[in-house]
Protein backbone atom coordinates (compact mmCIF):
# COMPACT_ATOMS: atom_id res chain seq x y z
CA UNK A 1 0.00 0.00 0.00
CA UNK A 2 1.37 3.41 -0.97
CA UNK A 3 0.57 6.34 1.28
CA UNK A 4 1.26 9.79 -0.22
CA UNK A 5 2.17 12.36 2.44
CA UNK A 6 3.38 15.28 0.35
CA UNK A 7 4.86 16.19 -2.99
CA UNK A 8 8.34 15.28 -1.78
CA UNK A 9 7.78 11.89 -0.11
CA UNK A 10 5.50 8.87 0.12
CA UNK A 11 5.42 5.66 2.16
CA UNK A 12 5.10 2.07 1.03
CA UNK A 13 4.25 -0.71 3.50
CA UNK A 14 4.00 -4.48 3.14
CA UNK A 15 2.65 -7.34 5.23
CA UNK A 16 5.43 -9.61 3.97
CA UNK A 17 8.36 -9.29 1.55
CA UNK A 18 9.49 -11.91 -0.96
CA UNK A 19 12.81 -10.25 -1.79
CA UNK A 20 13.71 -8.36 1.36
CA UNK A 21 17.35 -7.37 1.74
CA UNK A 22 19.65 -5.82 4.30
CA UNK A 23 23.03 -4.10 4.14
CA UNK A 24 25.57 -5.33 1.59
CA UNK A 25 22.91 -7.39 -0.19
CA UNK A 26 22.24 -9.67 2.77
CA UNK A 27 18.89 -11.43 2.90
CA UNK A 28 16.24 -9.98 5.18
CA UNK A 29 13.75 -12.26 6.92
CA UNK A 30 10.24 -10.93 6.26
CA UNK A 31 7.64 -12.78 8.29
CA UNK A 32 4.00 -11.71 8.52
CA UNK A 33 3.33 -9.76 11.70
CA UNK A 34 6.43 -7.59 11.50
CA UNK A 35 6.58 -4.04 10.16
CA UNK A 36 8.12 -3.47 6.72
CA UNK A 37 8.00 0.11 5.47
CA UNK A 38 9.90 2.34 3.07
CA UNK A 39 9.66 6.07 2.52
CA UNK A 40 10.60 7.64 -0.82
CA UNK A 41 12.14 11.10 -0.62
CA UNK A 42 12.67 13.40 -3.57
CA UNK A 43 15.82 15.57 -3.33
CA UNK A 44 15.87 15.40 0.48
CA UNK A 45 19.17 17.29 0.79
CA UNK A 46 22.48 17.98 -0.88
CA UNK A 47 24.19 14.64 -1.68
CA UNK A 48 26.87 15.14 0.98
CA UNK A 49 24.15 15.45 3.66
CA UNK A 50 22.03 12.47 2.63
CA UNK A 51 23.70 9.94 4.97
CA UNK A 52 22.14 11.82 7.86
CA UNK A 53 18.79 10.29 6.91
CA UNK A 54 19.82 7.02 8.54
CA UNK A 55 20.06 8.83 11.89
CA UNK A 56 16.73 10.57 11.22
CA UNK A 57 14.98 7.25 10.60
CA UNK A 58 16.67 5.56 13.56
CA UNK A 59 15.49 8.25 15.95
CA UNK A 60 12.00 8.24 14.44
CA UNK A 61 11.76 4.46 14.73
CA UNK A 62 12.91 4.57 18.33
CA UNK A 63 10.37 7.31 19.07
CA UNK A 64 7.59 5.18 17.57
CA UNK A 65 8.67 1.98 19.35
CA UNK A 66 8.85 3.71 22.73
CA UNK A 67 5.40 5.26 22.16
CA UNK A 68 3.75 1.94 21.33
CA UNK A 69 5.71 -0.23 23.80
CA UNK A 70 5.64 1.96 26.89
CA UNK A 71 8.57 1.44 29.23
CA UNK A 72 10.81 -0.34 26.73
CA UNK A 73 14.48 0.69 26.83
CA UNK A 74 15.51 0.92 23.17
CA UNK A 75 19.05 1.95 22.23
CA UNK A 76 20.62 2.88 18.89
CA UNK A 77 23.72 1.14 17.56
CA UNK A 78 25.74 3.05 15.00
CA UNK A 79 24.56 4.06 12.63
CA UNK A 80 20.93 2.93 12.71
CA UNK A 81 20.22 -0.44 14.31
CA UNK A 82 17.71 -0.46 17.17
CA UNK A 83 18.60 -2.69 20.12
CA UNK A 84 16.85 -4.10 23.16
CA UNK A 85 19.28 -5.44 25.78
CA UNK A 86 21.98 -5.61 23.09
CA UNK A 87 19.81 -7.61 20.67
CA UNK A 88 18.67 -6.26 17.31
CA UNK A 89 15.03 -5.27 17.11
CA UNK A 90 15.04 -3.26 13.87
CA UNK A 91 17.26 -2.42 10.92
CA UNK A 92 17.36 0.38 8.36
CA UNK A 93 18.66 0.55 4.80
CA UNK A 94 19.12 3.62 2.59
CA UNK A 95 19.40 3.57 -1.20
CA UNK A 96 19.74 6.56 -3.55
CA UNK A 97 19.14 6.90 -7.29
CA UNK A 98 20.09 9.85 -9.51
CA UNK A 99 17.89 10.68 -12.52
CA UNK A 100 19.34 11.97 -15.82
CA UNK A 101 18.18 15.48 -14.87
CA UNK A 102 20.17 15.30 -11.65
CA UNK A 103 17.20 14.79 -9.30
CA UNK A 104 17.97 12.39 -6.45
CA UNK A 105 15.45 9.91 -5.07
CA UNK A 106 16.34 8.34 -1.73
CA UNK A 107 14.48 5.33 -0.35
CA UNK A 108 14.78 4.68 3.37
CA UNK A 109 13.53 1.24 4.35
CA UNK A 110 12.96 -0.19 7.81
CA UNK A 111 12.03 -3.54 9.26
CA UNK A 112 10.87 -3.91 12.88
CA UNK A 113 10.51 -7.29 14.59
CA UNK A 114 7.04 -6.94 16.08
CA UNK A 115 6.12 -10.64 16.39
CA UNK A 116 9.08 -12.55 14.97
CA UNK A 117 12.88 -12.40 15.03
CA UNK A 118 15.25 -14.16 12.60
CA UNK A 119 16.75 -17.43 13.83
CA UNK A 120 20.09 -16.86 15.53
CA UNK A 121 21.96 -19.07 13.08
CA UNK A 122 20.87 -16.94 10.10
CA UNK A 123 21.42 -13.48 11.63
CA UNK A 124 24.64 -11.48 11.88
CA UNK A 125 23.65 -10.26 15.35
CA UNK A 126 21.56 -11.63 18.19
CA UNK A 127 17.92 -10.65 17.56
CA UNK A 128 14.71 -10.14 19.49
CA UNK A 129 11.12 -9.02 18.91
CA UNK A 130 8.61 -6.85 20.72
CA UNK A 131 6.46 -9.93 21.35
CA UNK A 132 9.40 -11.74 22.95
CA UNK A 133 9.67 -8.77 25.33
CA UNK A 134 6.00 -8.98 26.25
CA UNK A 135 4.75 -6.19 23.97
CA UNK A 136 1.96 -7.08 21.54
CA UNK A 137 2.26 -4.25 19.01
CA UNK A 138 0.45 -4.48 15.70
CA UNK A 139 2.59 -3.29 12.76
CA UNK A 140 -0.24 -1.06 11.52
CA UNK A 141 -0.35 0.85 14.81
CA UNK A 142 3.43 1.10 14.94
CA UNK A 143 3.48 2.47 11.40
CA UNK A 144 1.08 5.30 12.27
CA UNK A 145 3.47 6.44 15.01
CA UNK A 146 6.50 5.92 12.76
CA UNK A 147 5.16 8.10 9.94
CA UNK A 148 4.37 10.91 12.38
CA UNK A 149 7.71 10.65 14.18
CA UNK A 150 9.62 10.56 10.90
CA UNK A 151 7.91 13.75 9.71
CA UNK A 152 8.92 15.45 12.96
CA UNK A 153 12.52 14.22 12.84
CA UNK A 154 12.77 15.12 9.15
CA UNK A 155 11.73 18.66 10.01
CA UNK A 156 14.32 18.74 12.80
CA UNK A 157 17.00 17.57 10.36
CA UNK A 158 15.97 20.35 7.94
CA UNK A 159 17.70 18.99 4.83
CA UNK A 160 20.92 18.54 6.81
CA UNK A 161 21.04 21.95 8.47
CA UNK A 162 19.86 20.40 11.73
CA UNK A 163 22.28 17.48 11.75
CA UNK A 164 24.00 18.72 14.93
CA UNK A 165 20.68 18.50 16.79
CA UNK A 166 19.98 15.05 15.33
CA UNK A 167 23.44 13.82 16.37
CA UNK A 168 22.99 15.19 19.88
CA UNK A 169 19.67 13.36 20.28
CA UNK A 170 21.14 10.20 18.77
CA UNK A 171 24.03 10.18 21.26
CA UNK A 172 21.60 10.49 24.18
CA UNK A 173 20.13 7.07 23.34
CA UNK A 174 23.11 5.37 21.72
CA UNK A 175 24.77 2.09 22.64
CA UNK A 176 28.52 1.64 22.73
CA UNK A 177 29.99 5.13 23.03
CA UNK A 178 32.98 4.98 25.37
CA UNK A 179 33.28 1.19 25.13
CA UNK A 180 35.39 -1.31 23.21
CA UNK A 181 33.92 -2.29 19.84
CA UNK A 182 34.88 -4.21 16.71
CA UNK A 183 34.27 -2.65 13.29
CA UNK A 184 34.22 -4.91 10.20
CA UNK A 185 34.29 -3.51 6.68
CA UNK A 186 35.63 -4.73 3.36
CA UNK A 187 37.19 -7.87 4.79
CA UNK A 188 39.14 -5.99 7.47
CA UNK A 189 38.46 -5.56 11.17
CA UNK A 190 39.39 -2.74 13.54
CA UNK A 191 39.32 -2.83 17.34
CA UNK A 192 39.20 0.12 19.68
CA UNK A 193 37.10 2.47 21.78
CA UNK A 194 34.07 4.13 20.23
CA UNK A 195 34.87 7.73 21.20
CA UNK A 196 32.24 9.80 19.41
CA UNK A 197 30.59 10.60 16.10
CA UNK A 198 31.57 13.46 13.81
CA UNK A 199 29.15 16.27 12.84
CA UNK A 200 28.41 14.22 9.70
CA UNK A 201 27.66 11.09 11.76
CA UNK A 202 30.89 9.17 11.08
CA UNK A 203 32.21 6.95 13.86
CA UNK A 204 35.44 7.91 15.64
CA UNK A 205 37.31 4.78 16.72
CA UNK A 206 40.34 5.18 18.99
CA UNK A 207 42.83 2.44 18.22
CA UNK A 208 46.44 1.86 19.26
CA UNK A 209 47.49 3.52 16.00
CA UNK A 210 45.35 6.62 16.56
CA UNK A 211 41.81 7.76 15.82
CA UNK A 212 40.18 6.14 12.81
CA UNK A 213 37.20 7.72 11.06
CA UNK A 214 34.72 5.04 9.97
CA UNK A 215 32.06 5.89 7.42
CA UNK A 216 30.56 2.39 6.94
CA UNK A 217 31.04 -0.86 8.84
CA UNK A 218 29.33 -3.63 10.79
CA UNK A 219 29.74 -2.75 14.46
CA UNK A 220 29.96 -5.37 17.20
CA UNK A 221 29.70 -4.25 20.83
CA UNK A 222 31.93 -5.81 23.44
Amino acid sequence: MELPVGHDRSWLTAGTQTQGKGRSGRSWTSENGNLFASVRLENPSAPEQAAGLSFVMALAARDAICQTASGIDAKLKWPNDILIDGMKLAGILLEAMTAPDGDITTVCGIGVNCRHAPASQTALYATTSLAARGYLVEPERLFVHLAKAFAERLSQWDRGKGMASICADWKQVSAGIGTQINARAGGTESHGIFRDITPEGHLLLETKAGVEVITAADIFLA
